[in-house]
């Protein structure tokens, strides 16, 4: 968490300060060791972040390794991905853009 020092003086560092929070000190289980319990795991974590007052938490607020990750999931459908990530990607050239939409288009002309 971070203060703004220019335009809130009432959120300062010393007001969070006193009122932080880890979750791990509180005996927080984050981790869904069943996928039965995820749901409630995920319930209790949305409670949890939604706090706001007297204790502010910070830590780890639900994990679970039974889902895929993000890029595993990306693998299963793009066998290249890590290689070459979107971010990667070229987009345009010379201004303009490398994707090709003409058929998409054609298919929608009103003559």
């Amino acid at each position: 968490l971070q203060p703004c020092p220019t335009y809130n003086d009432i959120n300062t560092k010393e007001w969070y300060e006193k009122r932080i929070r880890k979750l791990e000190d509180e005996k927080w289980d984050p981790v869904v060791k069943d996928p039965k319990e995820a749901d409630e795991k995920k319930f209790r974590a949305m409670e949890k972040a939604n706090e706001w007052g007297d204790r502010i938490y910070v830590g780890i607020f639900y994990q679970n390794e039974h889902v895929p990750t993000y890029e595993e999931r990306m693998l299963s459908r793009i066998s290249n991905y890590l290689e070459l990530p979107p971010a990667k990607q070229a987009i345009e050239a010379d201004g303009y853009s490398l994707t090709v939409i003409d058929s998409i288009l054609e298919k929608r002309r009103v003559v």
